[in-house]
């Protein structure tokens, strides 16, 4: 047994739990997370075998929806291999390092009309409704302008690092697809060790359009929109599930209730703490 065929396998059953089905007048779907472990010398016994892929099972857990873990290269090539043509041409892939101790910043910029914001904040993890760790919010540290606005703010080492790094990308990007147009850029930073306990960092992904910070975005834009003078504003977003979540204050609350994708969440930001350039 193969761990092509392993994988392969773990593939097909969260494809069949993730099928959408009918509750009533509504639909429903069902997320999985798995893990396995293959024999391989005759020392491993049963129990090693179970430890081994209730690790592997907490990894896949830890890092998120629709994730692989590979431990080595021989199980890297596997998960590769495992993936669909179709998956391959419609989504692509994307590899990155599995990091430990990881902190994840946001850096961003975004514009509405004459309004220009550019942020940096850190974000947290939370468990979704079946147990997954998934975004639960961001904490931003919002200039009015553009990078260079907020590279004049008097941010710590690693928000620098980390805003140098975003600018970066967002340069490559912009060298790459001059025509591009996007008035929301969003990048994420991790820092973290790699295997070897090594420092590591490096932006992960972009986002151009909607997503997790956008709330804190907005009210921000509105805290300038109001307040002229005002340089800098600390700005939140959260996200929590749960049919037991407190509801959010009426001033913060952008949604509470049941979303057919996810379930029961909850979804509230706003700010936090406003000044003149030195809150």
């Amino acid at each position: 047994f193969s761990e092509e065929a392993a994988i392969e396998k773990v593939r097909t059953l969260i494809e069949i739990l993730s099928a959408p089905y009918d509750v009533g007048d509504r639909t429903a779907r069902l997320s999985a997370s798995a893990g396995c472990s293959l024999f391989y010398s005759q020392d491993e016994t049963t129990e090693i075998l179970l430890n081994k892929a209730e690790t592997a099972l907490y990894h896949a857990k830890r890092s998120g929806r629709g994730q692989v873990v590979a431990r080595d290269e021989a199980a890297l090539r596997a998960a590769v291999a495992a993936l669909s043509p179709w998956v391959m041409e419609r989504l692509g892939v994307v590899l990155e390092e599995d990091l430990a101790e990881v902190e994840t910043y946001s850096v961003g910029w975004a514009r509405v009309g004459k309004m220009e914001i550019a942020y940096v904040g850190t974000q947290e993890l939370t468990d979704d409704n079946e147990g997954n760790a998934v975004y639960g919010g961001s904490a931003l540290r919002v200039a009015r302008g553009g990078f260079d606005a907020l590279r004049a703010l008097p941010l710590d080492e690693r928000e620098r690092h980390a805003v140098d790094m975003a600018c970066r990308y967002d340069a490559a990007v912009s060298a790459a697809y001059p025509e591009l147009l996007a008035s929301r850029r969003n990048y994420d930073v991790a820092f973290g060790l790699g295997a070897g306990g090594a420092a590591r960092a490096g932006v992960l992904e972009q986002s151009w359009r909607a997503g997790g910070a956008s709330i804190a975005e907005l009210a921000a834009m509105q805290a300038f929109a109001l307040s002229p003078g005002l340089k800098e504003v600390r700005a939140e977003t959260r996200e929590r599930y749960g049919a037991d979540v407190t509801a959010p204050t009426a001033q913060r609350l952008v949604f509470h209730g049941v979303d057919t994708a996810v379930g029961p969440i909850s979804k509230s930001g706003g700010i936090l703490e406003a000044g003149d350039g030195g809150a």
